[in-house]
Protein backbone atom coordinates (compact mmCIF):
# COMPACT_ATOMS: atom_id res chain seq x y z
CA UNK A 1 0.00 0.00 0.00
CA UNK A 2 2.89 2.40 0.13
CA UNK A 3 3.67 5.02 -3.05
CA UNK A 4 7.29 4.65 -2.80
CA UNK A 5 7.94 1.03 -4.00
CA UNK A 6 9.60 2.12 -7.35
CA UNK A 7 12.15 4.38 -5.48
CA UNK A 8 13.20 1.93 -2.78
CA UNK A 9 13.42 -0.38 -5.79
CA UNK A 10 16.41 2.17 -7.18
CA UNK A 11 17.82 3.46 -4.03
CA UNK A 12 18.68 -0.46 -3.71
CA UNK A 13 20.20 -0.72 -6.95
CA UNK A 14 21.99 2.30 -6.32
CA UNK A 15 23.34 1.13 -3.26
CA UNK A 16 24.45 -2.34 -4.13
CA UNK A 17 26.14 -1.06 -7.35
CA UNK A 18 23.04 -2.28 -9.25
CA UNK A 19 23.19 -1.15 -12.77
CA UNK A 20 19.97 0.66 -13.53
CA UNK A 21 18.77 1.92 -17.47
CA UNK A 22 16.40 4.58 -18.14
CA UNK A 23 13.55 3.86 -20.49
CA UNK A 24 10.98 5.68 -21.97
CA UNK A 25 7.21 5.26 -21.92
CA UNK A 26 3.81 6.37 -23.08
CA UNK A 27 1.91 7.74 -20.25
CA UNK A 28 -1.70 7.72 -20.57
CA UNK A 29 -3.80 9.13 -17.86
CA UNK A 30 -6.77 6.95 -16.53
CA UNK A 31 -10.28 7.31 -15.41
CA UNK A 32 -10.23 6.26 -11.69
CA UNK A 33 -6.47 7.11 -10.76
CA UNK A 34 -6.22 6.60 -6.75
CA UNK A 35 -3.94 9.28 -7.12
CA UNK A 36 -6.59 11.98 -7.24
CA UNK A 37 -8.87 9.59 -4.88
CA UNK A 38 -6.51 9.83 -2.09
CA UNK A 39 -6.47 12.27 0.89
CA UNK A 40 -5.93 15.40 0.09
CA UNK A 41 -5.79 14.83 -3.89
CA UNK A 42 -3.03 15.45 -5.80
CA UNK A 43 -1.04 17.50 -3.34
CA UNK A 44 -1.91 14.88 -0.26
CA UNK A 45 -0.97 12.03 -1.90
CA UNK A 46 2.42 13.31 -2.87
CA UNK A 47 3.08 14.60 0.56
CA UNK A 48 2.32 10.68 1.74
CA UNK A 49 4.74 10.20 -1.09
CA UNK A 50 7.56 12.58 0.33
CA UNK A 51 7.22 11.39 3.84
CA UNK A 52 7.38 7.67 2.57
CA UNK A 53 10.74 8.36 1.07
CA UNK A 54 11.99 10.27 3.88
CA UNK A 55 11.35 7.57 6.16
CA UNK A 56 12.87 5.05 3.85
CA UNK A 57 15.74 7.08 3.47
CA UNK A 58 16.03 7.53 7.41
CA UNK A 59 15.25 3.69 8.53
CA UNK A 60 18.54 2.79 5.92
CA UNK A 61 20.72 5.41 7.19
CA UNK A 62 19.71 4.09 10.87
CA UNK A 63 20.12 0.36 10.02
CA UNK A 64 16.62 -0.07 10.82
CA UNK A 65 16.00 -1.53 7.38
CA UNK A 66 18.86 -3.64 5.29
Amino acid sequence: QRWTHDVEVLFRASKTNVAVAEQAIEWQDKEGSKLVEGLGGVAGTSMTMLLQVLKMRVAYELGVWQ
